[in-house]
């Protein structure tokens, strides 16, 4: 590395030679994992210092170095691009140290799912997360009609398909927001939800399942995507009264419908569990369990309203009375 000993690669930290402190860089698996080469990092951080170079004595104060530092690590995070498929557990804690907002964003969801003395009604969810079969994937900001955001789960979903069955009984797939300092209402949150799913509708590359009415307000209608249809609930930082429906950042959660084929597979089963979840709902929200909580097919049912339970009691709405056809489809 000629004449920078100073530059400590394999730590991710810099030396100032002047006051012997090392100042921290964004840590060497945020760029590997994510094709980045640690070595050009190194000299952005360098040269954002127009008295700090390679093979020149460093006459900057440490102050401005670590500004410096600070400054590149924010200006790298905020560049980072998404993996190009969802992460595993494992992968998530190995890939995003702690600190970063997706590790935060993960550990906060993890949490809840662990409060042993506030049990998750979701009892599934838990079982999902404990025997590792979810993935994750994440999306900076929680704006979900962003079209990158779209794009980004779009990606995750094609991907996670195909080896859904083998994660486990449990799977699901899980997106984790960036935590919002300024979040927005539910009503408002309920909008962009309703944009990305309409947004995943036109990038699918498989048609729409024959056996799915298309449209929205039938007691058959379920999300699709990639010919597979889902159950997907969402929790947001706006909701204060449901609170199995809040999360500090906004977090989605897409299970395969075929899970709960597996899960009630006798009609005994399926009254024991939701049984056992209705009851620990009442436990969970300071308001009584929503009256949209039905079974799927019965003809006062409309799944479209569980994905997203209100604040309080009233029934959710849909802008649309179809999602949009596959442009994909249509431009073959």
């Amino acid at each position: 590395m000629g004449n920078s000993s100073w530059l400590q690669a394999r730590t991710g930290s810099i030396k100032c030679p002047r006051t012997t402190s090392k100042i921290s860089i964004p840590h060497p698996a945020l760029f590997l994992q994510h094709g980045y080469f640690l070595r050009p990092t190194l000299k952005l951080l360098l040269l954002r210092s127009p008295r700090c170079h390679i093979g020149r004595h460093c006459n900057q104060s440490s102050e401005t170095v670590k500004n410096v530092a600070e400054e590149t690590q924010l200006r790298v995070q905020s560049k980072l691009t998404a993996p190009l498929k969802p992460l595993t557990r494992a992968e998530v804690t190995q890939m995003y140290p702690e600190g970063t907002w997706q590790r935060t964003a993960y550990d906060e969801y993890s949490s809840v799912l662990l409060d042993e003395e506030l049990v998750f009604p979701c009892i599934y969810a838990t079982k999902g997360y404990k025997s590792d079969d979810q993935v994750y994937v994440f999306i900076d900001t929680d704006d979900l009609s962003n079209p990158r955001h779209i794009r980004t789960l779009g990606a995750a979903l094609a991907d996670y398909l195909p080896k859904a069955r083998s994660l486990g009984p449990n799977t699901s797939l899980v997106l984790l927001a960036k935590q919002n300092e300024n979040p927005s209402t539910v009503e408002e949150y309920n909008s962009a939800f309703w944009k990305l799913l309409d947004g995943l509708a036109k990038i699918d590359k498989k048609p729409w399942p024959a056996s799915i009415p298309k449209v929205i307000d039938h007691e058959k209608w379920c999300f699709c995507f990639g010919g597979e249809p889902f159950f997907t609930v969402i929790q947001t930082p706006g909701h204060q009264q449901r609170r199995t429906r809040y999360a500090k950042g906004l977090t989605i959660v897409f299970q395969p419908k075929w899970i709960f084929d597996i899960l009630f597979s006798t009609d005994a089963k399926r009254i024991a569990a939701l049984s056992k979840v209705r009851a620990l709902l009442a436990k969970y929200d300071p308001i009584p369990v929503s009256p949209d909580l039905k079974n799927y097919g019965d003809s006062d049912s409309r799944e479209f309203e569980q994905y997203f339970l209100l604040d309080d009691n009233v029934s959710a709405t849909t802008p649309y009375e179809e999602l949009s056809p596959s442009e994909e489809l249509t431009a073959q």
